[in-house]
């Protein structure tokens, strides 16, 4: 380095603080420390937001995003650390760093009122930018994973009773073989706490699918989405809270299937566990298949690498020990959020959610040219009774709530 290059050096360390610009003096000195002068990423374009800063970097040829995106903890700790959000996305060849000093709050209540867009919206949570809404029947597939006691049973509560408020709510089936704290909801959705059933039922919901599959085929529609249009199919979402505990490989290689091949057909997965690792699973494809959670919802982890096996990243390591914060995954870009409390006892008593509707039978079909329920059951089979090895439960369903 010159001495002129020193002296300029110099000067910006001095007049930039001074004009309020510490934020863009550290992003500069950070690249400047990392990246060799001759290849060096280039600052684009710099914004200034109403809590920060937004910078359009240019990467030169040999530095991918991924390795731009590896530095992204020495960008927040030369900011702030702790006192700023940062966050770097990926916007064709450019990556997009966004560094914010408006930090989010510790606590958040489930918001009663929040815009219904899209299919099957969930108030997941809270960023700097305000209440994150997303639509779980566009994901299809969401991923939730963490240390015990993060927010993962939490966001599965936010998630169930927001689809059951919907005025339209899906078909839902939870999967609780731990039998912890979803009772409240057995007359609401389709609640399975054994093993065996929990096979039944996945078995049955690939063959529901293949009979969606073939529906769709007739009726010359590519996905659900198209066939609404002009009649009704109805979504069904399966959840379930601790992945590990499926340790049946027939359920195992079910719920891979429905993975790769149930998006077109209305079946959407929502899967918590500690850490989904392929160790668990009997099946060598589980790593293959993960793929296919195009969103995920990462917790605090114990580690770098637990939180790469949710989030793809490390970032879940770096999460403060706060009840319900969160990274958000969808696609490539990722929100740190904060998931909001919902307590079990008020959803029972106060909000009295319309029940989703549990027939002892999977939907299938609705009228399409013609086409009845007498005529779908001749041309694929049968109807599909996911209940049949609980006909006790399945006979006098009360969907009103009882006080």
């Amino acid at each position: 380095m010159n001495i002129l290059t020193e002296i300029k050096n110099d000067i910006r360390a001095v007049i930039m603080p001074m004009l309020g610009r510490d934020i863009p003096l550290a992003v500069i000195e950070t690249i400047e420390a990392l990246w060799a002068e001759e290849k060096r990423p280039q600052i684009h374009a710099k914004k200034r937001t109403s809590t920060g800063y937004t910078f359009t970097i240019a990467l030169p040829p040999g530095i991918s995003f991924k390795d731009f995106y590896s530095k992204l903890d020495y960008f927040k700790d030369s900011a702030g650390g702790n006192k700023v959000n940062t966050s770097i996305v990926q916007a064709g060849k450019m990556a997009v760093l966004q560094i914010s000093t408006n930090l989010l709050g510790n606590y958040f209540e489930y918001p009663r009122d929040y815009p219904l867009k899209g299919i099957l919206p969930v108030p997941i949570g809270y960023s700097t930018n305000g209440l994150q809404v997303i639509d779980i029947a566009t994901l299809p597939h969401l991923l939730v994973g963490g240390t015990t006691g993060a927010g993962k049973s939490n966001a599965i509560h936010v998630i169930v009773n927001s689809l059951l408020r919907l005025p339209e709510p899906p078909l839902i089936i939870l999967i609780d073989l731990k039998m912890s704290e979803y009772n409240y909801l057995e007359n609401q959705v389709l609640l399975v706490t054994d093993i065996d059933t929990a096979c039944q039922a996945l078995a049955r919901l690939v063959q529901e699918m293949r009979q969606r599959q073939l529906l769709l085929k007739k009726s010359r529609c590519v996905d659900i989405k198209k066939y609404n249009r002009h009649s009704k199919m109805q979504y069904i979402v399966l959840v379930i809270d601790e992945l590990a505990e499926l340790k049946d490989k027939d359920a195992q290689e079910d719920l891979e299937t429905l993975l790769r091949l149930c998006r077109a057909s209305g079946i959407c997965i929502v899967a918590a566990t500690q850490r989904p690792s392929s160790k668990i699973f009997l099946s060598k494809s589980f790593g293959d298949a993960k793929a296919n959670f195009s969103g995920r919802l990462c917790y605090q982890t114990i580690s770098d690498v637990d939180s790469r096996i949710i989030l793809d990243s490390g970032e879940g390591a770096t999460l403060p020990a706060i009840p319900g914060r969160a990274y958000l995954r969808i696609g490539r870009e990722i929100t740190e959020i904060q998931t909001p409390y919902l307590d079990p006892e008020e959803v029972q008593y106060v909000d009295k959610f319309p029940a989703a509707g549990l027939p002892t039978e999977l939907p299938t079909n609705r009228d399409v040219e013609g086409m009845g329920s007498a005529g779908h059951s001749a041309n694929t089979g049968a109807n599909i009774s996911i209940v049949a090895s609980h006909p006790a439960k399945a006979e006098g369903f009360d969907r009103k709530r009882t006080d």
